[in-house]
């Protein structure tokens, strides 16, 4: 650029600027990235359905997988059984693509459902949920009175981890991770009333 030239503003018209715009990296003509600086530098993403309204913050480089784990950890329903649609596309198969690379723009909505496989473990994912506010109650009243005996408390972590293992998994691997889970969380509850009393 000579002493004068023109920039091109957000609005199409063009605008007179001296030379030390463009030195400075302020002028479209010479620097289109410059544009770049008004993408946001993370996505505000609206996640809707099953019963839940929520709003997200994440990264445009982040992976599908990623947006996956933290709509677990609003909704406790695991990925593998997330079914993900964002502007009429389905966001299955590879939950290694990054959300920019799957057009995933800020202010989108997602819509959550169950996916097909949600169908064939719901009997056995309900019934881990149900032993799983079983530990979480357990744990409120140990925390919350003094009156609860250590083995009364073992007795009920022992008859809980009982019924977790009989719960078939069905060969699915999800399962078995969210069973293994709920039984550590009983395991600990027992281990922390041991140590209190």
């Amino acid at each position: 650029c000579g002493n004068q030239t023109h920039q091109r503003s957000e609005d199409g018209t063009l605008n007179s600027v001296n030379n030390e715009d463009c030195r400075q990296g302020r002028c479209l003509l010479c620097n289109p990235l410059s544009l770049k600086e008004s993408t946001p530098k993370t996505l505000s993403l609206k996640i809707a359905g099953l019963g839940t309204n929520f709003i997200i913050e994440i990264l445009p480089s982040s992976t599908v997988g990623e947006l996956k784990d933290i709509i677990e950890s609003h909704t406790s329903l695991p990925g593998a059984y997330q079914r993900l649609i964002a502007k009429g596309k389905d966001l299955k198969g590879d939950d290694t693509i990054t959300l920019s690379h799957a057009r995933i723009e800020n202010r989108s909505k997602i819509m959550l459902f169950h996916n097909q496989l949600y169908a064939a473990d719901k009997d056995a994912l309900q019934a881990i949920a149900k032993l799983d506010k079983e530990i979480d109650d357990l744990n409120s009243k140990r925390k919350s009175s003094d009156v609860m005996e250590s083995k009364t408390i073992n007795e009920i972590v022992t008859r809980i981890c009982c019924k977790l293992d009989e719960i078939d998994s069905r060969g699915s691997v999800t399962i078995r991770s969210l069973r293994k889970r709920a039984i550590q969380k009983a395991e600990s509850v027992g281990n922390d009333a041991n140590r209190q009393g």
